[in-house]
């Protein structure tokens, strides 16, 4: 689909949380073959290595070795969808005026050329981020900008004045604190 490996597996083990809670606990071995029916083909060696083991797999294991795979597969689609590398030689040097008699004054004038300013990224675009996310995980962007933790970094340790929700009854006996989720805690778990 189009969802990366982090956020489907963190779906799957959500339902299967919630399962649990209601008294239906997800076997390992259901919940990992549930998580393997839903890849897609790319996924098919993974797939066939895991279910050919005698020892089934812990949840951590088939997390890290579907991370591995996704990688390898963004590692290998992304030469295709890159626009090749151009570079465009440029004289720095100034022009003399009587080298090339078809140059008339206005061409060859220094006048427009800014020599002084050595900045020379200021009109170009800033590359883009290809390194892997602290946080989650996922290639393309760092924990600054992960959205999976956007809600503690707008989160203030001074109370707002203008609650516009009700205090739960849950929130009252917790001292009315907001929930702030950890870096991967319920993904490493092996329950």
């Amino acid at each position: 689909g189009t969802k990366t490996i982090s956020e489907y597996l963190r779906t799957i083990k959500a339902k299967a949380d919630d399962l649990a809670l209601l008294g239906k606990p997800m076997d390992q071995e259901d919940l990992t073959e549930q998580i393997l029916e839903g890849l897609g083909d790319e996924y098919k060696p993974e797939v066939d290595a895991i279910n050919g083991r005698d020892n089934p797999i812990s949840f951590s294991e088939l997390f890290e070795r579907l991370l591995n795979r996704e990688a390898m597969l963004l590692c290998t689609d992304a030469p295709s969808s890159i626009a090749p590398i151009v570079a465009n030689a440029t004289d720095t040097r100034p022009r003399q005026q009587n080298r090339f008699n078809h140059y008339n004054n206005s061409r060859s004038s220094n006048q427009n050329r800014s020599y002084g300013n050595n900045n020379t990224n200021q009109n170009r675009f800033p590359k883009p981020y290809l390194g892997k996310c602290q946080a989650c995980g996922v290639l393309g962007h760092s924990a600054k900008y992960c959205p999976e933790f956007r809600i503690v970094r707008g989160s203030s340790s001074q109370p707002s004045h203008h609650q516009t929700s009700p205090i739960q009854p849950w929130q009252q006996s917790q001292g009315a604190q907001p929930w702030q989720p950890r870096a991967n805690a319920a993904m490493l778990s092996d329950s």
